[in-house]
């Protein structure tokens, strides 16, 4: 029997065991227990690969992280040692694509790039940390080109005297950290535009992105969203932005303004910088103010001694032009009450205004003469004063000028002198104010309500021709005139205006040179041509005082010279030429040169006046109506406003130099020749400007002479052969003569005698008396030519009001400089040289300190 066909019995299986004998044991796992111990097992094996990867991603992460400092570290310290930002590598040969020079980015370098891994030692050679994975590069250059290693981008600060601040600059022109530093302060400033590097709506210096393991957008760079080379776009993806599986696993390092200029300690540097360029400043100027003082301490004391002899002889002059002015104002009143008495023609009538105006001329001139007696005294007292300081001031400085200096005598004169600068200065204010008054008040309304006047006549005439259209393109009129506005004519209008200006001026200037050829002809006798010219030398104190200076500068001289101090000699040599100037001008010499010079300088001044005006009047057509405030700053009719207002200014100022230059031909005198040559040329030109307005008031009348408008009717035309009657539109261009349909003004003249038979009035006898017509355009017109002219009077007043208290300023000034510097002084000696601490603190104050 083969043992493999053995079969034992089978023991059924609801058999019971023999009583007494064991439980037997099962053999082998359940269903269940095997499934629960497949999930045990499977459970722990996905664990340890989600470990696993978990790891690896972390591993992977601080990897990233950490190339990602390693290269910017890397970046900063190529900044420390070029001054600027690396270029991106756009061709991806790890090399940054850079000028010839090194010093700036090529042009196709662009914003967006691969980092240069070769430029900044990252690839590997020469070095045990192995080569870095090619990183996107971000840089700015669009705020400001950090890319570039600007040497102008930062100089030291320097003091401007022309704006009175520290504007200027050093001109080092080098290249340092501080280009960079300027430039990283330049960008901050600059709003951000979609133009700039930026991430997160914020610009930023650079960026680096690592591009994880992943190419998710399946362009190859590695890259995903923002970050990809490819894109046109100049930004980042924010470093905030988390991993995102199968999406984003990108890791962007971005460096902003503030965090590169703490790593390049960079407020230090600017600080350090500009207190480099504030001491530079201090320095040299300290040492020019000690070198000026040495070299003009000489000088002052002479002048200052010469001028207390020549304010002496100017207190004569000045009672001279006393007694003249008073003159003039008797002659002026005489003339004024002439003018009253004779107003009965209306040309009589328009002189009062001049005549009165003459009157106030003279007043003022007597109170110009008494104040500058009253100067000439305080002149004289401040003189001495100076000639002490200066004094002092040269002894200290090493120069050998003797004499005894009284300072409290000097310290109380100051004071005197300063006291009545003081009144000058507040009456000059008070005539300033009632003339401005003057003008503002009665002047200005009348000559404003006169053009508005004059406007609403032509804008009259402008409606009344335009309700006379009857012309409709609705109804398919053809060729119908325009509507008629004031805006039609302002131009003309505008030219009228600055023609009456022009006039005005010129009509000022021929009565100022008809009384000055009047007084040369001997009318006044207090006028200086008309007094005997006398050379008589100086009074014999005076020319004794003159010559022991003189002396004592020769002998100074001559030790410097021996000493060889050349700086010393000019100094003597500058002074002694002033004395010797100012002791020939002292005397009463021939002014003929004088003369002559004023008067060339006062032609020349006139053509630019002249100029001004002609510049101003094409600019006033240019602009028509156009009001200026509201103009918008891109409106290009703006620069026509702002060119206008400044040759206005320029022409104000121009206006200011010119009076006073007649001043001082005034003060000197003409001859007979000469005064009635230049009383001649001024008609000359007060015809011409005459002629000018006519021009300009005939080319607006013919324009309002002939109007313009449509008139457009239907032509019946009677049919033929039993045809319909044939209508026709016919438009005929009509002209309106508004001047010659304006309405008449009647006025009667007090007078029997017939008055010039001139436009714009007819004069016809009625009874006893004559009647004159005008056209009420006419009248209206004269109005602004006539109070144009009283406002220039007005005018020229507030202006010499001006100048006197501007010269009444200065006085002030001056005294209380005097004053302040006699404060404080002593006997033992005047300090020389304290104005270190000035300039620093003028320096602190212009925030040149920070």
């Amino acid at each position: 029997m083969h043992t493999s066909l053995l079969r034992l019995p089978k023991r059924p299986l609801g058999h019971r065991r023999h009583r007494g004998s064991a439980p037997a044991r099962q053999q082998g796992l359940g269903l269940l227990e095997v499934v629960l111990l497949t999930l045990l097992l499977g459970g722990m094996v996905l664990g340890g690969l989600v470990s696993l990867r978990t790891l690896q991603q972390s591993q992977q992460a601080e990897a990233a992280e950490q190339n990602l400092r390693r290269a910017d570290r890397a970046v900063i310290t190529f900044v420390a040692q070029r001054n600027r930002l690396p270029c991106p590598d756009v061709d991806g040969d790890g090399r940054e694509d850079a000028l010839a020079t090194g010093t700036g980015c090529s042009a196709t370098a662009g914003q967006k790039g691969w980092l240069p891994l070769t430029t900044l030692g990252l690839d590997g050679t020469g070095t045990d940390q192995g080569a870095m994975p090619r990183l996107l590069y971000l840089v700015q250059r669009q705020a400001q080109d950090l890319g570039l290693a600007d040497p102008v981008r930062h100089n030291p600060p320097a003091f401007d005297t022309a704006t009175g601040q520290y504007s200027g600059v050093r001109p080092l022109n080098q290249i340092a950290t501080t280009d960079i530093c300027q430039g990283i302060e330049n960008a901050r400033s600059v709003a951000l535009s979609g133009g700039q590097a930026q991430t997160d709506g914020r610009a930023l210096a650079y960026a680096l992105v690592h591009p994880g393991r992943g190419d998710f957008s399946g362009t190859g760079e590695g890259f995903e969203g923002l970050n990809r080379v490819a894109t046109s776009v100049v930004a980042v993806e924010p470093p905030q932005r988390g991993w995102t599986p199968g999406v984003y696993d990108d890791r962007v390092w971005v460096q902003t303004y503030a965090g590169m200029a703490t790593a390049l300690e960079c407020e230090r540097l600017l600080a350090s910088s500009r207190l480099m360029g504030f001491a530079t400043e201090w320095v040299d100027e300290v040492n020019e103010q000690k070198e000026s003082t040495r070299n003009s301490a000489i000088i002052s004391s002479t002048i200052n001694g010469v001028s207390v002899v020549v304010a002496g002889i100017k207190m004569a002059l000045a009672a001279s032009g006393l007694a003249n002015s008073i003159s003039h104002l008797a002659a002026a009143a005489a003339a004024l009450s002439g003018a009253i008495a004779g107003c009965v023609f209306l040309v009589s009538c328009g002189l009062i205004p001049v005549y009165a105006a003459a009157v106030a001329a003279a007043v003022a001139a007597i109170a110009a003469y008494t104040a500058t007696i009253a100067l000439m005294a305080a002149s004289l007292a401040s003189s001495i004063v100076a000639m002490s300081l200066s004094i002092a001031v040269a002894v200290q400085a090493g120069a050998e000028i003797g004499g005894e200096i009284d300072l409290d005598k000097a310290r109380a004169e100051a004071q005197t002198s300063y006291n009545d600068a003081v009144q000058r200065r507040q009456d000059a204010e008070s005539n300033l104010a009632k003339a401005i008054r003057a003008r503002d008040t009665e002047k200005t309304p009348r000559y404003n309500a006169a053009i508005a006047n004059f406007e609403g006549k032509v804008s009259s005439f402008a409606a009344q021709v335009t309700a006379m259209n009857r012309c409709d393109p609705a109804q398919g009129d053809t060729n119908c005139a325009p509507p008629l506005t004031l805006a039609t004519y302002q131009p003309q209008v505008n030219a009228i205006v600055a023609a009456i200006d022009t006039l005005s001026a010129r009509e000022l200037a021929y009565r100022d040179a008809e009384d000055r050829y009047q007084r040369a002809l001997g009318n006044d006798p207090n006028y200086p041509s008309n007094q005997p010219t006398s050379n008589a030398p100086l009074p014999d104190r005076a020319i004794e005082e003159l010559a022991k200076v003189r002396a004592d500068l020769q002998q100074q001289r001559a030790t410097a010279l021996a000493a060889g101090d050349t700086a010393r000699v000019a100094a003597l040599d500058q002074a002694i030429a002033y004395l010797d100037q100012r002791q020939g001008q002292s005397g009463n010499t021939d002014t003929a040169q004088r003369r002559t010079d004023l008067i060339n300088r006062i032609t020349e001044l006139q053509g630019q006046i002249d100029g001004y005006d002609a510049q101003i009047a094409t600019l006033n057509g240019q602009l028509g109506s156009t009001v200026c405030d509201p103009l918008p700053p891109n409106d290009p009719q703006r620069q026509w406003c702002v060119n206008r207002s400044m040759l206005q200014q320029q022409r104000a100022q121009a206006a200011t130099l010119l009076t006073t230059l007649q001043q001082q031909l005034d003060s000197l005198g003409l001859d007979v020749a000469t005064a009635r040559n230049l009383r001649d040329i001024a008609l000359g030109q007060r015809n011409a400007a005459q002629t000018a307005l006519d021009a300009r008031k005939s080319e607006l009348s013919a324009l309002l002479s002939a109007m313009p408008y449509t008139v457009c009717e239907n032509r019946v035309e009677p049919g033929s052969n039993g045809q319909p009657d044939k209508v026709t539109r016919v438009c005929t261009q009509r002209t309106y003569d508004a001047i010659a349909n304006d309405r008449i003004v009647t006025r009667q003249l007090q007078t029997r005698e017939p008055p010039a038979a001139t436009a714009p009035c007819a004069p016809i006898l009625l009874g006893s008396l004559y009647l004159c017509f005008w056209k009420e355009y006419d009248i209206l017109l004269n109005e602004i030519v006539s109070t144009r002219y009283d406002w220039a009077v007005a005018n020229r007043e507030v202006q010499e009001a001006q100048a006197t208290l501007n010269k009444a300023q200065q006085d002030e000034a001056d005294a209380l400089s005097t004053v302040q510097a006699l404060s404080g002084t002593n006997a033992g000696g005047i300090p020389v040289w304290s104005g270190a601490a000035d300039i620093l603190r003028r320096a602190d104050a212009k925030g040149g300190i920070r």
